[in-house]
């Protein structure tokens, strides 16, 4: 989100942040941002959503401790922001999701986006399916900082799931083609191949320079445990959820998109060899 923030700002918009705790320091340098209390699902400032033109909602609770609190940020609070949208009919609402939002999603993550997604008018509003966000943050830093702790990477089910990345500052760009062009409707937003997660691991550890043990594991029972951990609120790089959604990564084709933004994403290998990523 404030990368999304400081990206517009930079390109001339007048940025209206929502946010659950206020801290001014983080935009400085950047005055055309102000801070708005957002604490879904119910403590919104509406004054944010004044003249304005563009809603672009990523906030999402990832860490699920209470499944009835994830659906409350996440659905209803989803939910209250859609409808705070409508009262002016100007603004274009988009709406970050995921390739794995489906209807027989396994993860409550994928379950919550597609729920979602069907609240919002495809013919005026913008969903935005990305995969993996490499970054400095989210997900993608758990991941880099697993194995920079541990030198160790857990290969679920032989790691042969399929996965396509996102660079941050491309899906940015992504973002402002679409609504400067405004285009509604679904967009897949991924580099346009797939590959393999255990090669992605390769890659990310070949270039932390850090050698690492692969160990296979077998995805079911690892899911147990963890929902047992869970349950005593020990903190782990992953969880069950993002497990659940590993089981169902597949491949989604992005040709169509591509075209229609006249924009191809960098993949991740040209990302990690350009050194725009500092992963040390």
């Amino acid at each position: 989100g404030s990368h999304l923030c400081k990206y517009f700002s930079e390109n001339g918009y007048l940025v209206r942040a929502l946010v659950r705790n206020f801290n001014p320091q983080r935009w400085i340098g950047f005055g055309n941002i102000s801070e708005f209390k957002c604490n879904l699902p119910t403590d919104i400032d509406v004054k944010a959503f004044d003249d304005s033109d563009y809603i672009i909602h990523c906030a999402y609770l990832i860490k699920i401790k209470d499944l009835n609190e994830a659906k409350s940020v996440n659905i209803q609070g989803s939910k209250k922001l859609i409808e705070l949208s409508k009262q002016n009919p100007k603004i274009k609402f988009v709406f970050l999701s995921t390739t794995s939002a489906k209807s027989d999603a396994l993860s409550f993550y994928g379950q919550s986006k597609y729920e979602v997604e069907n609240m919002l008018d495809l013919n005026k509003d913008l969903i935005i399916r990305t995969g993996l966000v490499i970054g400095n943050g989210g997900l993608f830093k758990r991941m880099v900082d697993s194995i920079k702790k541990f030198h160790i990477v857990p290969l679920f089910a032989g790691g042969k799931q399929l996965i396509q990345t996102i660079f941050i500052d491309d899906l940015c760009i992504g973002i402002k083609i679409a609504i400067e062009n405004n285009i509604s409707g679904r967009i897949n937003l991924v580099e346009k191949d797939a590959y393999e997660i255990k090669y992605f691991y390769r890659q990310l550890a070949q270039n932390l320079n850090i050698r690492c043990l692969y160990i296979n594991i077998p995805i079911n029972p690892v899911i147990k445990i963890f929902r047992i951990l869970e349950k005593l609120n020990l903190h782990l790089p992953v969880n069950s959820q993002n497990l659940l959604g590993l089981k169902k990564l597949e491949s989604t084709n992005v040709l169509k998109d591509i075209e229609l933004l006249r924009f191809e994403p960098r993949s991740f290998d040209e990302i990690i060899k350009s050194g725009v990523l500092k992963l040390n």
